[in-house]
């Protein structure tokens, strides 16, 4: 099993230094990245073998992009080996009066898109509206937004087959989509990644905007596990462990214990179930993104409490730690 390790990850901006600059110290300062790098894709193309290099990419354009087609087949490439890409606008729509701001080439041929980029892009004040699916990682302690005075945003809500939103903008339109249906999970993010420190209309530095990437970010790179839920405990019954927004190819150790909540050092950072435990030999699923398991409670049990925590280890090593759980047997 892979020892704990952050993600590398490449800020991938068609845009002005400094706006690039931004992006990279905002994702940086989160601490969720063993190194973040970046490279300008307004004046130049990576090869493959840079590109992987890194666990996740965030491309976004505030320029057209230096090849439009290059960069789409590149990215595809790098998807196809295991690479996790977050795009972000303008490359989630098509702005009016430039060449182009999306991806072409196999990104578009090959389906490899969220949002499909065929409106032009809508600007004015706008915040974080519905979240749609409040336990997903990328929501993970994403309490408010705010998108700027000019809160640039694709305004077409098509996505593609597989997709669905995660939470929405303050105006109804997408602001976080997600695919589990490629090789690796993909994300949209329908808002710009420079913050109004660089770039005065933009998203405002003192909401969740860099929060929001860096999760984004992590969990197409692998990191951020699993969301934990249960059923009710019944002595002398059963109780289920319910998994939700699994990585592919991933497997789980869950472990169980009726001595406390921890935390209990170990390898992987702090587990909060405390020792002696009952751990599960690793759980493996192909490429679901949910699983569940069951487990018999001895009728001993009553009014006792079972502490419930597991470890994703996905294709490149360590994933995370679920959220731990306390069930009280009735």
């Amino acid at each position: 099993m892979a020892q704990a390790q952050q993600p590398r990850v490449l800020v991938l901006g068609a845009d002005a230094e400094d706006n690039i600059a931004d992006v990279v110290t905002k994702l940086s300062a989160t601490q969720r990245f063993d190194f973040v790098g970046s490279f300008n894709a307004f004046t130049g193309i990576p090869d493959l073998l840079l590109l992987q290099q890194y666990d996740g990419v965030l491309v976004w354009s505030n320029y057209p992009f230096f090849d439009p087609h290059e960069y789409g087949n590149l990215l595809a490439d790098y998807v196809d080996g295991g690479g996790g890409v977050v795009v972000a606008a303008l490359a989630t729509g098509q702005a009016t009066g430039y060449t182009t701001t999306w991806l072409s080439g196999r990104w578009t041929t090959g389906s490899y898109q969220v949002l499909i980029p065929d409106g032009d892009f809508q600007y004015g004040a706008t915040t974080l509206g519905q979240v749609l699916e409040p336990a997903h990682p990328i929501l993970q302690g994403v309490q408010n937004f705010h998108g700027g005075i000019a809160s640039a945003r694709s305004i077409n809500s098509t996505l593609s087959s597989g997709s669905r939103r995660i939470a929405n903008w303050s105006d109804g339109g997408v602001l976080v989509a997600v695919n589990y249906e490629m090789n690796t999970p993909r994300v949209d993010l329908n808002f710009m990644p420079p913050s109004n420190d660089v770039y005065s209309e933009m998203w405002r530095a003192n909401t969740d905007g860099a929060k929001l990437m860096a999760n984004a970010l992590a969990r197409v790179a692998g990191a951020g596990a699993a969301s934990l839920s249960s059923s009710s405990a019944t002595a002398g019954g059963f109780f289920t462990l319910e998994f939700e927004y699994l990585q592919h190819h991933s497997s789980l150790t869950a472990l169980l214990s009726i001595s406390g909540a921890g935390p209990t050092p170990t390898p992987y950072g702090p587990c909060f179930v405390s020792r002696p435990w009952v751990q599960t030999p690793p759980l493996l699923h192909s490429d679901q993104t949910e699983f569940s398991i069951s487990f018999s409670v001895p009728a001993s049990l009553t009014g006792r409490t079972i502490y419930c925590q597991a470890l994703e280890v996905n294709n490149t090593g360590f994933s995370g730690w679920t959220n731990p759980l306390a069930v009280v047997v009735l």
